[in-house]
């Protein structure tokens, strides 16, 4: 039997699902997200172009986990290309990347299938100069944040300040949020409109995505990592840095850890949706901008 080599798409499953809980479980109130990045979406050395989606997040975690400065990433014969070298007997990360099985008489897509393949980051190399942050300024705190300003007014989201919480109204299809002058900074402001601004995609009429379980639920939980996730990128693409638990998370975390347990791919599933939600969003204002 010939052995297989690398890993498998559910291998990766197995191995990210099974470091967020570990991580969740060893932690305190004051848990650090594995997905919050300082630096942007990870992205990659050769073509420049951002990871999206499940490897986004995959990559975010991993960066957190190794303590990698920052989210450059490449496969080997792409860091070859560029004039670096992986160092020896360092370790391999994955992410996933969808492939077309062709008819070979008539080169018609008959099928797609996920495959794991292995990439490593700037830090596991020698001969590459990081490039430089393009805007030193986003990773300071207590900013103004003109671009989240400007983004979410493009959105068209009705959002109403006043009261004490948080949360998505689909009856009034509405954002509801206390007063700015109530979070501690403006990171926290928008980690947490963001957060809402997520829901606000699973409408009916935007992304349709199921929303309705109570609160406690596994669909309640899954639907509230999705908005966690969905902040997380917001905030990286914005330039937004902030981490600080919401006053009830540590609710969202029991619930979390019963869907991660249940599944190797709800991580994946959420994700997933959230980079769908992200990107409805990016879709959303560049149409407004270009109008």
């Amino acid at each position: 039997m010939r052995k297989r080599k690398g890993k498998s798409k559910a291998d990766v499953e197995r191995e990210i699902t099974s470091q967020i809980i570990a991580a969740i479980e060893s932690g305190t109130g004051n848990w650090s997200k594995p997905w919050a990045s300082l630096d942007g979406a990870p992205s990659n050395a050769k073509t420049g172009r951002d990871y999206r989606g499940v490897n986004r997040l995959v990559l975010s975690i991993t960066q957190h986990a190794a303590m990698y400065e920052r989210g450059i990433w490449a496969t080997i014969k792409q860091w070859n290309s560029l004039g670096a070298r992986v160092n020896k007997g360092e370790k391999a990360s994955y992410i996933t990347v969808r492939s077309e099985r062709l008819d070979k008489e008539t080169d018609e897509v008959t099928g797609v299938f996920w495959r794991a393949a292995p990439v490593f980051n700037a830090a596991q190399v020698n001969g590459y100069e990081v490039p430089a942050l393009a805007d030193p300024r986003a990773l300071q705190g207590y900013l103004e944040y003109a671009n989240a300003d400007a983004f979410v007014l493009r959105t068209g989201a009705t959002i109403k300040h006043g009261g004490d919480k948080a949360f998505y109204m689909p009856s009034k299809d509405a954002i509801m949020l206390p007063a700015r002058e109530a979070f501690s900074d403006g990171a926290a402001y928008y980690a947490t409109l963001f957060h809402e601004l997520t829901h606000w995609t699973g409408a009916d009429q935007r992304l349709d995505r199921k929303q309705g379980g109570k609160f406690g639920s596994n669909d309640y939980a899954f639907e509230e990592l999705v908005a966690e996730i969905g902040a997380a990128f917001l905030c990286s693409d914005m330039g937004v840095s902030n981490d600080e638990p919401r006053t009830d998370h540590a609710q969202y975390l029991k619930g979390w850890l019963e869907i991660l347990k249940a599944s190797d791919k709800a991580i994946f599933s959420a994700a997933a949706q959230a980079g769908k939600a992200t990107e409805y969003l990016n879709e959303l204002t560049a149409v407004r901008v270009a109008a």
